[in-house]
């Protein structure tokens, strides 16, 4: 398993816009091959950034999708009020799964 993390800081007052058009931007991602989940993390504490995460079967699935025109279409520079919703400059990290045990 191949793990993303993208920490996003977004203003309070745009918290719930954000939220919607991030959450509506997880449907065409089903059609992603190799993707197993993409979760977004709602801050519990004032200053923490949201975290967006994606697993992946492998990095050379994920390496895949970055190369796809819809990911470089997603990812274009923020236009407009999507721009005004960031409240700051992200974190990507990337990490191989060690263990995984479930309850």
């Amino acid at each position: 398993m191949y793990t993303v993390m993208n920490r996003i800081a977004v203003d309070a007052a745009h918290a719930p816009a954000f939220e919607t058009n991030v959450v509506h931007s997880f449907a065409p991602l089903r059609q992603v091959p190799g993707l197993y989940r993409v979760t977004l993390l709602r801050p519990t504490q004032v200053g923490q950034p949201y975290v967006s995460s994606m697993e992946w079967d492998d990095e050379a699935h994920f390496r895949a999708w970055m190369a796809s025109p819809p990911f470089q279409d997603a990812h274009a520079p923020p236009q407009g009020q999507l721009r005004d919703l960031l409240g700051g400059a992200n974190v990507v990290e990337h990490f191989e799964t060690v263990a995984d045990q479930r309850a």
